[in-house]
Formats: C-alpha cells, sequence, structure tokens
C-alpha cells in the first residue's frame, strides 16, 4: 500500500511538470480539459522565466521529497529486518529447547506443528517486506542524487562582480620593514 502512495505521489508530481511545460508551448487547458494550442498569443519571456523558476522548484521540492522517501523506506526496511531477526532467534531458542518439535517436518519442508510453521511464515514474510523496502529506499535515494544532480545545471553563472583591490597596501616585508604598494586602475580598451 505505501509503495502505491508513493508511486502515485510521483506520477502526480511528473504530472505537474508536464502540464508546466505544457504551458510554455503555448497550450491552454479548456474545461474539458482538453489541450488547445493558441497558435497567435506566444507567451512573454517574463512568463518563460517564471514557467522555468516554477519548474526549478519542483524539481528541488522533487529533489528533497525523493530523498525523504528513500530515507523512511530505508530506515522502515531495517526496522522490519530487525525484527525479523528477533522473531527467527526466538525459533531457533524454541528449537534448541525441544528439536524434536522441530525435526518434524511436512513432505513439502513445513514445520508439522502449525505454531512453528505460522511463526516461521511471519518471518519470512517480513524478511520480504525488508528487501523489498530496502531495494525500494536505494532506488529512491539513487533518483534524488539525480534529481540533486539535475539541480546543479545553472546555464545563467554566477554574475560578473569585479574585483577592485585597495589602492594603497602596506604590508610588513620579509627584512622587518614595511612595504608600501600603490594600486592604480588602468581602463580597459573598448
Amino acid at each position: 500500500m505505501k509503495k502505491r502512495i508513493a508511486a502515485l505521489a510521483m506520477l502526480f508530481a511528473f504530472a505537474d511538470a508536464s502540464f508546466e511545460s505544457a504551458s510554455l508551448a503555448g497550450q491552454v487547458p479548456t474545461a474539458g480539459d482538453v489541450p488547445v494550442t493558441v497558435a497567435d498569443q506566444a507567451p512573454s519571456p517574463d512568463a518563460l522565466q517564471e514557467a522555468s523558476r516554477n519548474n526549478w522548484r519542483l524539481l528541488r521540492v522533487a529533489k528533497w521529497t525523493t530523498a525523504a522517501g528513500g530515507t523512511g523506506l530505508a530506515v522502515w526496511g531495517v526496522v522490519n529486518n530487525r525484527r525479523a531477526d528477533e522473531l527467527f532467534e526466538e525459533l531457533e531458542r524454541e528449537c534448541l529447547v525441544d528439536p524434536d518439535r522441530c525435526d518434524d517436518r511436512l513432505p513439502d519442508g513445513a514445520y508439522a506443528d502449525g505454531a512453528l510453521e505460522s511463526r516461521y511464515q511471519d518471518v519470512r514474510h517480513l524478511d520480504r517486506q525488508a528487501r523489498s523496502a530496502l531495494i525500494a529506499g536505494q532506488v529512491g535515494l539513487a533518483a534524488s542524487v539525480v534529481l540533486f544532480i539535475l539541480d546543479l545545471r545553472n546555464s545563467a553563472g554566477p554574475a560578473n562582480i569585479p574585483y577592485e583591490p585597495r589602492r594603497i597596501d602596506i604590508t610588513p616585508s620579509r627584512d622587518g620593514g614595511l612595504t608600501m604598494r600603490l594600486n592604480l586602475p588602468v581602463p580597459a580598451n573598448r
């Protein structure tokens, strides 16, 4: 059930992103939810920039959501694995106390004692849940890493901030005296 909810959340996140990209292409949804192309009205550069910022917000939300979901699934998997190990150790202790009870097996390999078989099946069920949760957690964390890398893209680059050093610089010299340096700006040839 939790896997289905996580899958639906991801589906809605990607559907929202595709809706935003469709609106960038000049498609507007109608009342019948059928996209209609508006050929005579191109989006303004400001609208494109705003929509691009919204997509980046979506990417940032998606990367943190997948990181949290992957971490949560991994923790849940570890908890289930430990619980399965504890139950299996209890089952082994019972078999050490009463080996005849555990030696009686059915032709298919199951325990003849119904209570032991039920507990063993519970252990197997918890192990399967733990394995699935750990794999899903790893996939979620890998997806989060990919989204973090995608979020690093920045085609604009940083703003050009010119460096203007101090005009007079006085520093101690190696021989114990003072060094005075005068920096004069040189105009660029344009």
